[in-house]
């Protein structure tokens, strides 16, 4: 089902495909048995948590995602230290120290009390993000997205903590049940669901019973400095560590290497053979940076003819600056804190323009601009003699990557493996990783 682009967005056909087609095809069955806000996104976390949820279930307050960390990091070297105290207090120490988000100390007064006061916003499926090595599946996360909780009847502020979970490997038969095991989450208004979650969370690989693994823990922060300025900061546990420690954001480039041919030629190549990771010596050395919402769009370096749209747009939407704001037509927010009791909000990248989580495939196909996100971006790119002349090109990319994560989700869930003449299972063209 040939959907998406190798940069996350819809690919878009110019004739109008047969419905039927495509909901009776292998992943369109499985897609269709897909409910996103209980398998790849439960984001109702003000009504269907707080109603359905018992209130110490283990994740709903941030503690309790720290009580997990816990369990790794006693378990790497079998000490049982450090304290999950010392952990949850440690990221924001590092994160608020000297060249990372030091306005944190304005929020919390560096009382370790108030460090507490997170609610859930969001619980991320991101079996996504796994990539297939040719023998196994590796770097499936798990995310708990948390906001600063509001006075009762306050307006949120504009803070995010994330707690990422890198998963195990998996073999393929193992990733294709844990797929399953998720398409078949009940409604995250039923009963069952609470219990049918924490199994699912448990089968990825967290240790809810103490005998789970998972290979690292993250912590990243989305914090609204002043107006239109935000700060993007990454915290990391390592394995030997006592204490979370600054860890430079994925794939940022170096702003001073962003545009040396030699960065750009390559990314062209990695492309076309599947994939493109950022290496060194381009690699950014930031754990935390500040980012605008009215950023350019990255273009070419001059002297550069020829590069493929493609290699732009993987190449920008792989900075955070940019899938945060011009490239998908976000303001800063992919999921947005919330009041007390009421849903989180999230950015119609995730969800299309009129907060659709499952759109119709034949939607997708053309695609519907009633239906998807649209978000077109402006840059500078150069041509004549010696592509030394600048002028403006823009392009309209089409977006929904809830409905992205779902395909991956159904395609996995298909047990499609290559064979001798497919280099990579069905499912890569949805994968995070195969197509950045």
């Amino acid at each position: 089902m040939d959907l998406f682009n190798a940069d996350r967005a819809i690919k878009g056909h110019i004739t109008p495909a047969d419905p039927a087609a495509l909901e009776n095809s292998p992943v369109g069955k499985q897609y269709c048995k897909i409910d996103p806000k209980s398998s790849v996104l439960l984001y109702d976390c003000g009504t269907a948590c707080n109603e359905n949820f018992a209130p110490g279930f283990e994740f709903l307050n941030i503690r309790g995602a720290f009580d997990l960390i816990k369990t790794y990091a006693a378990g790497v070297d079998g000490s049982g230290k450090p304290s999950a105290e010392t952990l949850f207090t440690s990221w924001y120490d590092e994160a608020r120290a000297k060249g990372m988000d030091e306005s944190l100390s304005d929020i919390f007064h560096d009382n370790p009390a108030t460090l507490g006061s997170f609610q859930l916003l969001a619980v991320a499926n991101r079996m996504d993000m796994a990539q297939w090595d040719g023998q196994k599946w590796i770097h499936a996360e798990v995310h708990m997205a948390y906001g600063l909780t509001p006075e009762p009847d306050g307006s949120p502020i504009n803070l995010t903590v994330i707690v990422e979970f890198e998963l195990c490997t998996f073999a393929d038969e193992d990733f294709r049940k844990l797929a399953q095991q998720w398409i078949a989450l009940p409604p995250s208004t039923d009963a069952a669901y609470p219990n049918e979650l924490k199994a699912a969370l448990q089968k990825s690989g967290l240790p809810y019973d103490g005998s789970g693994k998972f290979v690292a823990a993250r912590v990243r922060i989305n914090h609204d400095i002043k107006g239109f300025e935000w700060r993007l900061t990454q915290v990391e546990l390592k394995p030997d560590a006592t204490g979370f420690q600054r860890r430079r954001l994925d794939d940022q480039i170096d702003p001073d290497r962003l545009r040396e041919s030699p960065l750009w030629l390559a990314a062209q190549a990695g492309i076309k053979n599947g994939a493109y990771r950022v290496e060194d010596p381009y690699l950014g050395k930031d754990a935390s940076l500040p980012y605008t919402n009215q950023p350019p769009g990255i273009g070419p370096p001059q002297g550069l003819c020829g590069i493929a749209p493609a290699t732009r747009h993987v190449l920008a939407i792989q900075q955070c600056t940019g899938c945060h704001t011009v490239e998908t037509g976000t303001g800063f927010k992919h999921i947005s804190n919330r009041r007390r009791n009421e849903a989180a909000s999230i950015s119609a990248f995730l969800a299309g323009k009129y907060n659709d989580p499952k759109p119709k495939l034949a939607d997708l196909w053309v695609p519907d601009m009633n239906v998807v996100q649209g978000a077109k971006v402006t840059y500078t790119a150069y041509s004549g003699g010696g592509c030394t002349t600048p002028s403006q090109s823009s392009e309209t990319r089409a977006f929904h990557d809830i409905a992205r994560r779902s395909l991956f989700l159904a395609a996995v869930a298909t047990g499609v493996l290559p064979d001798k003449t497919r280099r990579y299972p069905q499912s890569q063209p949805y994968s995070t990783h195969g197509v950045e």
